[in-house]
């Protein structure tokens, strides 16, 4: 069973993939793991790939164009930022504010969601027939963290993704994104491909000096130290997850927020510069652009705005329907649970114990939740006894192919 922990967690793949637990460092592997190995037509070497929310054509353009040519494996690298805020009905609040049970329902909810996003990443490698592995890392700066990464783990091919196109430069003033920073900044004996919309952007611009950055982040080792070289017989390291040191991540998330800010149109190409000469702009000698010449919020709807409410809100004004007379909604009151969200409610130790050959009972009433619908999956060979007040047919068709059962309780 996978054991919850809030720092992260690691992700397995099909193929050759070390068996690695969750901890806060970053552990050296044996001499027999390598960052490079030998193949048919040389060094293979492994490729990074940045990924994040939508990213499936970063880690594609990876799987065609780079490991045929490098006859590696695929590291799929996603950054997160740490839990510090909680969402509730109230608002978010602090983790602090919240006890332990809330905090670590939300905790396994997170786990659980990054887990479903990377599984589409994994399938698409899998696929492809290309060996597999994830990492995490806790970092409040998403290209901090990458950049930090590299030394560390050696990292000849990097692939990140950006959401920017970069034939907008000519009419927008823009920052540096998130790609561009990384590639600027990465080491000399990195390699960073800048993916967009499915394909690699073109490099233009060179990299800054890689000597004047150092990397902030320790590496506990038997007496050894890592530094990027280029040699073939250098030592892999398997990052599991990380958080990066406080200072550098204030002073980092201080940039990132710079670059992300709303970019400002020059005024050149705003519409209003054909109306230069004008005295009021287009909007008449007398009124001056004042007051509410179509009346106050929505008036007029029924009468000169008919035409505006007709066409894009019909059915606003009206009554559609019968009454429902001393309505009890408690009679109506039934909150709802999917099956992807069952085992975030288990406890750690139910989950030790939990084996091919006994089912823990998860009462979902007793966590306020009346009905089970059957969004997700559940866990293969890892059967599981429900007990709610009510149970979809698909959520009850799941649960039973896992080899669980359904209790309906009143």
């Amino acid at each position: 069973m996978e054991a919850d922990d809030h720092t992260g967690e690691t992700l397995q793949g099909q193929g050759p993939s070390n068996a690695s637990t969750v901890s806060p460092e970053i552990v050296e592997i044996a001499e027999d793991s390598r960052s490079m190995t030998s193949g048919a037509d040389g060094p293979c070497r492994d490729v990074y790939v940045a990924v994040g929310k939508d990213d499936l054509g970063v880690v594609k353009w990876a799987v065609d164009h780079l490991v045929p040519r490098v006859c590696g494996r695929i590291f799929l690298v996603h950054v997160f930022p740490p839990i510090t805020h909680i969402p509730t009905p109230v608002g978010k609040l602090s983790r602090s504010q919240l006890s332990q049970d809330q905090v670590r329902v939300y905790v396994n909810e997170e786990m659980s969601r990054r887990r479903n996003l990377l599984q589409k990443y994994i399938r698409l490698c899998t696929e492809a027939k290309v060996p597999v592995d994830t990492m995490l890392i806790e970092s409040n700066a998403t290209a901090k963290a990458v950049l930090d990464l590299i030394p560390v783990l050696n990292i000849t091919n990097l692939v990140i993704g950006t959401k920017r196109s970069p034939y907008s430069r000519r009419l927008v003033v823009q920052k540096q994104s998130k790609g561009e920073y990384v590639k600027r900044n990465a080491p000399e004996f990195c390699e960073v491909s800048v993916v967009f919309n499915g394909q690699k952007i073109a490099e233009t611009e060179g990299r800054s000096d890689p000597n004047h950055r150092s990397s902030s982040m320790p590496v506990q080792s038997a007496g050894k130290e890592a530094s990027p070289s280029r040699n073939p017989e250098r030592k892999f390291f398997e990052c599991v997850c990380f958080s990066v040191a406080a200072a550098s991540l204030q002073s980092a998330g201080r940039e990132e927020k710079k670059e992300e800010e709303e970019e400002e149109m020059t005024t050149r190409f705003k519409k209003n510069r054909k109306k230069r000469g004008h005295v009021s702009a287009g909007h008449g000698r007398i009124g001056k652009h004042r007051k509410h010449p179509g009346g106050r919020g929505n008036a007029g709807g029924m009468h000169h705005h008919r035409i505006l409410f007709d066409k894009y809100h019909p059915g606003y004004f009206g009554k559609v329907g019968m009454r429902y007379f001393h309505k009890l909604r408690n009679k109506f009151y039934c909150p709802i649970v999917n099956i992807d969200k069952l085992w975030s409610l288990v406890p750690e130790d139910v989950k030790a114990k939990a084996s091919a050959d006994k089912a823990p009972v998860i009462d979902v009433t007793q966590f306020g939740y009346f009905k089970v619908l059957g969004k997700g999956v559940l866990p293969e060979n890892q059967p599981v006894v429900v007990k709610a007040k009510l149970v979809s047919k698909n959520a009850e068709k799941k649960i039973k192919e896992a080899g669980g059962a359904v209790v309906l309780t009143a």
